[in-house]
C-alpha cells in the first residue's frame, strides 16, 4: 500500500529545501551584483555544503567569479588551476572557466581541446578570447567553424550575429 501522508511529507520537504536553494541562489546573485564578496562567498559556502563533495567542483567557477571580483588574482590563478587539474576532462567545467577568465594565456584553449573542437559553444567562447586578445582573423576563423558545426537555429543566429562583428572589428555584445 502506498501511504498518502508519508508521500505528501516528502514532497513537503523536498520543496522546503528547493525553496532554501533559491534563497540561497538570490544571496548569491545579490552580492554579485552588488560586489559584496563577502555575502557572495557565504552564499557559494552555503550551496557547497548542501552537496555531496563530488559536485562541489562546479561552484569553482562562482568562487573563481568571485576572486576575479575581489581582484585577487593570484588567488584566481591557484584556483583555476587546481579545478584544471583536477577536472582534466570536463568540458562544461573548462569551458566556464575560459568564459569567466578568457584573457589568462591558455586556459580559453583547453575547453575546446577537452571537446576535440567539435562543440559550437565552446569555438565561440575561445573566438571571443581571441578575438579579446587581438587576434581578429582567428576569432573569424573559430566563430564560421561554430557556425559550421551548429544545427540549432537559435544557436546558429547567435554565432553568425557575433561572425559578423568580428568581421567588422567589433566585439559582440553578450546578454546572460
Amino acid at each position: 500500500r502506498y501511504d498518502l501522508t508519508k508521500a505528501k511529507e516528502e514532497y513537503e520537504k523536498s520543496q522546503e529545501v528547493a525553496r532554501r536553494q533559491m534563497e540561497i541562489y538570490r544571496k548569491l546573485n545579490t552580492g554579485i551584483r552588488n560586489q559584496d564578496w563577502d555575502a557572495a562567498e557565504a552564499a557559494v559556502t552555503e550551496l557547497e555544503q548542501s552537496r555531496p563533495a563530488e559536485e562541489r567542483y562546479g561552484f569553482g567557477t562562482i568562487r573563481l567569479r568571485i576572486l576575479l571580483g575581489r581582484k585577487d588574482y593570484a588567488g584566481a590563478i591557484k584556483l583555476g588551476t587546481s579545478l584544471l587539474d583536477a577536472k582534466p576532462d570536463n568540458a562544461p567545467l573548462l569551458n566556464g572557466l575560459a568564459w569567466t577568465i578568457v584573457i589568462e594565456p591558455g586556459l580559453d584553449n583547453r575547453a575546446n581541446t577537452a571537446a576535440h573542437g567539435k562543440v559550437p559553444g565552446f569555438l565561440d567562447t575561445l573566438a571571443r578570447a581571441r578575438f579579446l586578445n587581438g587576434k581578429t582573423e582567428d576569432a573569424i576563423a573559430l566563430e564560421q567553424k561554430a557556425l559550421d558545426l551548429s544545427t540549432d537555429d537559435n544557436e546558429q543566429k547567435l554565432l553568425k550575429r557575433c561572425l559578423e562583428s568580428y568581421q567588422q572589428g567589433k566585439l559582440p555584445s553578450v546578454s546572460h
